[in-house]
């Protein structure tokens, strides 16, 4: 989710919109049945996020860490 707030305009193109259809959270515009908008944010807001284990962490020994120098002519 990226967006934190929409205002949706419609309730179609051109002379049939310019209206505010729905406007809130993403959650808030799911529900909106006249929201084309909503329709299609509803099933993608249904989804669960995927919890990933977080592995443990390494200390910098661990790390591929390589140290270079440059001298540029300027």
């Amino acid at each position: 989710k990226l967006a934190d707030w929409i205002i949706d305009l419609g309730p179609e193109g051109g002379i049939a919109g310019g209206k505010v259809v729905a406007m809130g959270r993403p959650e808030d515009v799911a529900k909106v049945e006249d929201s084309h908008t909503g329709r299609w944010l509803a099933p993608l807001l249904e989804r669960r996020p995927q919890h990933h284990d977080i592995s443990p962490q390494i200390d910098a020994s661990q790390a591929d860490i390589v140290s270079m120098s440059a001298q540029l002519a300027l």
